[in-house]
């Protein structure tokens, strides 16, 4: 499952914490919503656990267009970030975070996220390599998962108009004939 893939990823690297994120535009503004989390020394949010995160991407990572719309990723100490990042729930007890953009058939789909607590380091080129791979292999699946889910729903649509159709034209053709067998009786 994707909790367990987030805590293999984050693992390979000794980060404390793996979030992934996926964007939407809400009212006009960018923004992540926190789609899975998974962190070692505390409770690990899911969405049917609770409401998902939703952060503007300006304010939560000001640094985000130069860096991760271009499709770099953004590796860096905390302390080297800005003020609303560390101040930030994500930011709280974080000395090293890297997020990774994920763009999947040439769209910036969503981030994943390391993060380490106990140590400043910065994530190296190998290792950035591997989780960007396992990041999209992730967001890969969350998009089939939904396709399939979306052309179960267009299936069941289609039979159901299917079956309003064959319904309406069984009454209409015993309502045609009714009247037909009258008249050509008489």
């Amino acid at each position: 499952d994707m909790l367990k893939s987030l805590e293999v990823l984050a693992d390979s690297v000794d980060a404390d914490r793996a979030v992934l994120w996926r964007n939407s535009t809400i009212d006009g503004v960018l923004c992540g919503t926190e789609i899975c989390e998974w962190a070692k020394d505390a409770h690990s949010f899911t969405p049917s656990d609770t409401v998902p995160h939703q952060i503007p991407m300006d304010s939560f990572l000001p640094e985000w267009r130069d860096t991760l719309l271009i499709g770099r990723n953004l590796n860096m100490l905390v302390r080297d970030m800005g003020p609303e990042f560390r101040a930030s729930p994500a930011g709280k007890n974080v000395l090293t975070t890297m997020n990774i953009p994920l763009v999947i058939h040439g769209e910036f789909w969503g981030l994943i996220g390391f993060d380490d607590m106990h140590r400043e380091r910065l994530y190296t080129e190998t290792e950035m390599d591997i989780l960007k791979s396992g990041g999209m292999l992730i967001a890969s699946a969350l998009l089939r998962n939904e396709m399939v889910e979306r052309l179960v729903e267009t299936k069941e649509e289609a039979l159901a108009s299917t079956k309003a159709k064959s319904e309406f034209l069984s009454r209409m053709s015993h309502e045609i004939r009714t009247p037909l067998n009258g008249v050509i009786g008489m």
